[in-house]
C-alpha cells in the first residue's frame, strides 16, 4: 500500500513580499535564544554575513526593525528581538500550529476512508474554497 503524506510550508508575506518562512523563523529563534548573531550563525551553520543580510532584507520588507544590537564584543555586546521581531516569531508559530492541526484532521479522514486520494482532494478543495 502506498502511504499518502501531506506536507506543507508556511511563510508570512507583507504586500506580496516574503518576510519569514521556516529558515527565517529559525534565524530569529536562534538570535532570541542566544542573544547573538555570531552564535546563531554558528549553531545554524550559516555565515554571519548571510544572517545579517537576511535580517536587513526582512527589516526593509517589513518596514521596521526586528532586532536591536549593542556592540561591545564578547560578553559586552548583544542582540535581541524587537517587539516586531517577537510578533513575527509568535505569528509564524501560531500559523504553523493551525495548519498542522488542520492537516491532522484531514489525515484522520484519509486514514478512515478507502480512497485516500479522492478524499484528500475533496477535503483540500473544501478548505481552500474559503480562501479563494
Amino acid at each position: 500500500m502506498v502511504k499518502t503524506v501531506i506536507r506543507f510550508k508556511v511563510w508570512i508575506e507583507k504586500d506580496c513580499k516574503p518576510l519569514i518562512g521556516k529558515g527565517g523563523y529559525e534565524i530569529l529563534k536562534a538570535i532570541d535564544q542566544y542573544g547573538s548573531i555570531a552564535k546563531a550563525s554558528e549553531v545554524l551553520g550559516m555565515s554571519y554575513k548571510f544572517i545579517w543580510s537576511y535580517i536587513k532584507r526582512l527589516e526593509e520588507n517589513l518596514g521596521e526593525r526586528v532586532v536591536e544590537m549593542r556592540r561591545g564584543g564578547r560578553g559586552k555586546g548583544g542582540t535581541w528581538l524587537t517587539p516586531a521581531g517577537r510578533n513575527l516569531l509568535e505569528t509564524y508559530e501560531m500559523a504553523e500550529s493551525v495548519v498542522r492541526e488542520a492537516l491532522l484532521e484531514v489525515g484522520d479522514l484519509v486514514i478512515a476512508c478507502n480512497e485516500p486520494a479522492v478524499k484528500v482532494n475533496d477535503v483540500v478543495k473544501s478548505l481552500l474554497a474559503g480562501c479563494i
